[in-house]
């Protein structure tokens, strides 16, 4: 029997974020970008079993803070479950997820207590997702999450798994050796020790071991110590069941369960053959098994940690299918760029200013088809652009669902629920936009003035609002990397940052944030 947390640091939380390949209308357009059929018109309709009236479900095994899994119970109509060894973590979650009527359970089961109440329930799923999860909990526990997956995923369904893997961990997980070796052998509590672990770590390397001279991997890790936040490092490295794995073998797990490899959950992946010179193109269009071919992919792109879509049982698009698919879904932004954004070139400008018209109104691709470019846009250079605009957070597909007025509400409390937890410093990045089924990042500042402006406060006077909220935190505005000391310098800076957010408004009500 596997302890209930075996393998797995539960005295310590996980970050608060938001994911947005979890969402299940963000995994169909990548299935649809690889051929696999979703729905019916466009990319977006939910697969579902045989029978169509079944609602759809949702299951996330090890969903840290919740913040995704709760963002998507309050944007769709889904049924949702999920589970995380951590307490604290389901705790957090519940206290978010009691916002509006969604429906959504949230247990801090182990893999195995979980495998026996979805035994009892007879539960199946349509989606069952685990990010970053398998690479922190031991092989007996991963045996159970395969248990699960064959058990409780329905005929059609779908598994999102992300995980680390070699060979570019190669390096690294030797790093982590180090690192856990000083964390077992000294004293302290056990956030003290990895404190202690990774200025070990750190100071080791300053002085220029051989270890280091032929193992770069070495100074990456020590980068990654010290750009990442401590949550983080915690789990990644310090979990005692920790392990990595190839692609191949994560096709033969998943196989045992009756499922295929789809493609990988990042858009750019479709296309990431660009990223490979023509020598090692050729060298791969020689590979006719595609399992050897992916896995080849990974030592071209020395590639750590991947995301991948798995599907128990598919149906195939032909080339025009995929074509229409795609062209009738529609996009909207998510995102307004600095217009001296550096990241952008004109076609993604063009992208942005086309969807950005009639009041950011969604718009499908078969008419970005005609607008972009001189109406000259390849399909496949407007796929590549969509992928890599996905990627980077401009835009992302629409539910083609009507919204209802229950969603749309419940969306709504949710976002004031965070807006007000953010004026009491208590953090959420993310707000729910049901035209998405997902979540979009909204800064602290301007959730505090979203709050003011859906309390009834006049644009006028937001400025003066949002200060009395972050004074009475402790907090000030930088400028110029200098404190502002006075109310009337905090005031005036607010009243500067909330021009930046107005523009942003039409697109918020838009998407149903507020």
């Amino acid at each position: 029997m596997a302890n209930w947390n075996d393998g797995y640091l539960t005295d310590i939380e996980y970050l608060d974020t938001y994911f947005s390949y979890l969402n299940p209308l963000f995994i169909n357009l990548n299935l649809t970008f690889a051929g696999f059929d979703v729905g019916q018109q466009d990319c977006i309709s939910l697969q579902t079993s045989s029978d169509s009236n079944d609602k759809q479900s949702y299951l996330e095994m090890g969903f840290g803070r919740g913040v995704s899994l709760c963002v998507h119970a309050a944007t769709t109509d889904m049924s949702f479950v999920g589970t995380d060894f951590n307490p604290s973590h389901t705790l957090f979650a519940r206290n978010l997820a009691k916002v509006g009527n969604a429906d959504i359970q949230l247990y801090d089961d182990s893999f195995e207590l979980l495998y026996k109440r979805l035994q009892k329930q007879e539960a199946e799923f349509d989606y069952i997702v685990l990010h970053g999860v398998w690479s922190w909990v031991s092989y007996e526990n991963q045996k159970v999450i395969l248990q699960i997956i064959r058990d409780h995923l329905k005929v059609g369904g779908i598994v999102y798994v992300s995980y680390n893997c070699f060979p570019g961990w190669d390096g690294k997980w030797s790093s982590r050796k180090l690192l856990t070796m000083y964390h077992d052998y000294m004293s302290g509590t056990k956030v003290e020790r990895i404190r202690n672990a990774l200025g070990f770590f750190k100071d080791f390397l300053e002085t220029n071991p051989l270890y280091l001279q032929n193992n770069p991997s070495a100074a990456r890790v020590s980068q990654i110590i010290e750009n990442e936040k401590f949550d983080y490092l915690a789990h990644e490295f310090f979990n005692d069941g920790a392990n990595c794995c190839y692609f191949v073998d994560m096709v033969r797990d998943l196989e045992s369960c009756k499922l295929q490899f789809a493609c990988g959950a990042l858009p750019l992946w479709h296309y990431e053959d660009s990223s490979l010179n023509k020598q090692n193109q050729a060298f791969l269009d020689q590979i006719a098994e595609p399992t050897l071919k992916e896995q080849l992919k990974d030592y071209y792109l020395n590639r750590q940690f991947r995301n991948d879509i798995f599907v128990k049982g598919a149906q195939k698009l032909s080339g025009q299918q995929i074509c229409d698919k795609f062209l009738n879904t529609r996009f909207t932004l998510t995102s307004i760029p600095d217009s001296d954004a550096e990241d952008l070139d004109v076609i993604r400008k063009d992208m942005i200013a086309f969807l950005a018209k009639d009041s950011y109104t969604p718009k499908s691709m078969r008419e970005a088809q005609l607008q972009l470019g001189g109406g000259g846009l390849h399909i496949r250079e407007l796929a590549k652009l969509v992928a890599d605009m996905m990627t980077s957070g401009y835009i992302h597909p629409v539910t083609n669902k009507d919204i209802t007025d229950s969603i749309a509400k419940r969306s709504i409390d949710f976002n004031r629920h965070i807006f007000s937890n953010q004026c009491k410093k208590q953090y959420v990045r993310y707000a729910a936009a049901p035209l998405i089924g997902g979540g979009v990042l909204i800064n602290e500042v301007s959730q505090v003035f979203l709050y003011g402006l859906m309390s009834g406060v006049d644009e006028k006077g937001l400025g003066a609002f949002a200060w009395d909220i972050l004074k009475a935190q402790g907090r000030k505005l930088n400028k110029a990397g200098v404190d502002l000391e006075s109310d009337k310098e905090n005031i005036k800076e607010l009243d500067s940052v909330l021009q930046d957010l107005l523009p942003k408004i039409p697109l918020y009500k838009n998407l149903g944030i507020i």
